[in-house]
């Protein structure tokens, strides 16, 4: 009988073009990778001996080697064959990320390996009992009569596969399920036809027609490579973190930040970035292969990498983030243009320090700024039970709880009019002080409710608040003309801003001339068609406007001159340096600037009497002259009791030469 070898022919040249695939291209997680490459070259070691056999039994050699060669053959066929399934069944875990569940599963690892051991057994003692299989004088393959023990071993590993598919589905696409459970049953198809017909050797051809399938249907669909940076996607990244919390799995994850990322992108411009992305994603792989560490490689947008470590040893973990942080903080060349690059390295133990995937990417996001020195390895355990690091992490719920319970209070501190000799105004500021966590600065809860978007809710408090404690407290009284209220940049292009600050103040029974709010130069350029409407329609009222800051952005001067702003404030880096004569003429500059424009000028941060004496010198001339003052050395921010006790109790005082004794 002429066994058709040329199934296995085409077998062996389909695998050996997917593997080629596979391995170049890297678009496999790696432990799937390299069990869907064990696989493989299982499939592919059989089929040859399929094939030589085959060839052998058809005549091809003739005298006393056909009965040898046949026999060594067939030996390398069944030593590679009963491995596909076994194989197969831990690509399973590999793929649905079920590693470690597998690794501590000590009946599963016996029972897998106990099973492999029997048929290798039975394999061995068959040149002596022919329990397997033996070749006839006429050289033909005749199966023995322990064969079935082979198909029942196969079916325990297809139980097996299918119990964790179906167990874990929804780990999984339902095109990745179907494709995996179909697996077991074209393979059984090709087995049974084999077995009827044994001159069809369709099963090795049908296998790799499978993993043929498996790469364009699974892995070509699931497209985990970010094609800027060469590692695995975003998504993946939190499927995989994900899925390991919610089964318990230990892991490592060590994150880089490249945290001179912007600048190192304007430097090597796009087309060399994305190589400089490569380049890292490559090194930080074959550092991992060199240690003999299996490491998935992800990418995080903005400079910030993942790498998620199965094996849960920290010191191993560390040793590998420390030879990364070395690698990151190498020159780089790139077509002849070299960088030196600055990385932070965090490296995280899970579930152990981190058992919720929302704060596992908070850290990933924001641990360069957030824990310990940013320019080597930062431990996270060293810092998750600190203070800061507790607060800087949970602003969301501390605002939200602050907001609920009514934890934020408003402070005031007065104006100073270099003109009137005396306080006219005062800016409201907002303080938030936590049950649990005391005096949180807004330099950190500002930014957190504009990223949140609570700052709607924050800034409505605001609102209420200073109209409220203008309404039942008679300002003029205290020589107070407005209250200054800051807007922050999403405010700023609220669609119903001006319809509902119109609400409050009727509500309130408050003059649109009683409040000037400020500004800053970004705030209004995110979106500037609604931030000048709002801010027109805002001014039509009587409402001031301060731009606020100002010396601090990129100060674009046509922005500056074509919105109304009625003041502007000069930041505190200004009078910082005022006695630099480099400074001190850039400040009668940009004074003398503004007040050409017709502009009302405020210092800011006026600390000390000798600065508050200075920038009474620009009065001398009046085109020059400076109307306003703020800052420590008048008066700190206070409470709203406390603010009205202080001004009533200093109305109509000059401050500026009245100092308590």
């Amino acid at each position: 009988m002429n066994n058709l070898y040329y199934y296995d022919a085409c077998a062996i040249i389909i695998i050996a073009v997917l593997m080629h695939i596979i391995y170049s291209r890297k678009n496999i997680e790696s432990r799937t990778r390299h069990m869907l490459l064990a696989m493989m070259i299982a499939t592919t070691v059989s089929a040859i001996g399929d094939f030589f056999a085959a060839i052998v039994e058809n005549g091809a050699f003739a005298g006393g080697y056909a009965i040898p060669l046949a026999y060594a053959a067939n030996y390398i066929y069944f030593v590679a064959h009963p491995l596909i399934f076994p194989i197969y069944v831990l690509y399973i875990y590999a793929s649905f990320d079920l590693w470690n569940v597998f690794k501590k599963q000590a009946v599963s690892k016996v029972v897998w390996w106990s099973l492999i051991a029997g048929d290798l057994l039975l394999l061995v003692v068959n040149p002596f009992t022919h329990w397997i299989f033996y070749i006839s004088e006429n050289v033909e393959y005749v199966r023995g009569p322990l064969l079935y023990i082979y198909y029942i071993v196969a079916l325990i590993y297809a139980g097996w596969g299918i119990g964790t598919i179906i167990h874990h589905r929804a780990y999984a696409t339902k095109i990745k399920i179907t494709v995996m459970l179909l697996t077991f049953a074209v393979t059984f198809l090709a087995l049974i036809i084999q077995m009827i017909n044994s001159k069809y050797l369709v099963e090795s051809f049908a296998i790799a027609l499978l993993m043929m399938f498996f790469i364009i249907v699974i892995h070509r669909n699931e497209n985990p490579i970010d094609p800027y940076s060469g590692a695995m996607k975003y998504y993946r990244a939190l499927e995989r973190a994900e899925g390991a919390l919610d089964y318990k799995r230990p892991f490592v994850a060590v994150f880089v930040k490249i945290t001179n990322y912007n600048n190192i992108r304007m430097y090597f411009g796009r087309d060399r970035f994305v190589k400089y992305l490569n380049t890292l994603s490559n090194r930080f792989r074959e550092i991992a292969i060199s240690d003999g560490y299996l490491v998935d490689v992800y990418y995080l947008e903005n400079g910030t990498y993942a790498m998620f470590c199965d094996d849960d040893d920290k010191d191993k973990a560390k040793s590998y983030a420390e030879k990364v942080l070395e690698s990151c903080n190498e020159i780089c060349t790139i077509d002849k243009l070299k960088i030196v690059p600055n990385a932070a390295v965090c490296v995280v133990r899970c579930p152990d320090d981190i058992d919720e995937i929302g704060t596992l990417l908070s850290v990933s996001t924001s641990f360069s700024t957030t824990l310990g020195d940013s320019n080597g390895i930062i431990d996270y355990a060293d810092y998750k039970d600190s203070k800061e690091f507790i607060v800087r992490n949970n602003l969301n719920s501390i605002i939200k709880k602050g907001l609920e319970e009514n934890r934020f209070e408003m402070y005031y501190q007065p104006i100073y009019s270099t003109v009137e000799k005396k306080f006219v105004s005062a800016e409201a500021l907002v303080r938030l002080r936590d049950e649990k966590y005391g005096y949180i600065s807004p330099s950190l809860f500002i930014p957190a409710a504009e990223d949140s978007g609570l700052i709607h809710e924050l800034g409505d408090f605001i609102f209420r608040s200073v109209f409220n404690f203008i309404s039942e407290n008679e300002i003029e009284q205290m020589g107070l003309k407005y209250v200054e209220i800051n807007l922050s940049s999403a405010q700023c292009i609220e669609v119903e801003l001006v319809d509902k600050i119109k609400e409050m103040l009727d509500e309130y029974g408050v003059s649109a001339k009683q409040i000037s709010m400020e500004i800053t130069e970004i705030a209004t350029d995110i979106n500037p068609a609604i931030a000048d409407q709002n801010i027109r329609r805002l001014h039509e009222l009587g409402i001031r406007f301060a731009l606020d800051d100002y010396g601090t952005g990129y100060s674009n001067i046509r922005r500056v001159t074509s919105l109304p702003f009625d003041q502007v404030k000069l930041d505190k880096a200004f009078v910082d340096e005022i006695d630099n004569p480099l400074m001190w003429n850039t400040i009668k500059d940009t004074i003398l600037m503004f007040k050409e424009m017709g502009k009302e000028v405020l210092v800011e941060g006026v600390e000390e009497e000798h600065t508050a004496r200075k920038v009474l010198e620009f009065n001398t001339d009046l085109i020059q002259g400076c109307e306003l003052m703020q800052g420590f050395f008048f008066c700190r921010p206070m409470p709203e009791m406390e603010f009205v006790s202080f001004m009533k109790a200093r109305t109509g005082v000059d401050m500026l030469n009245y100092r308590e004794s």
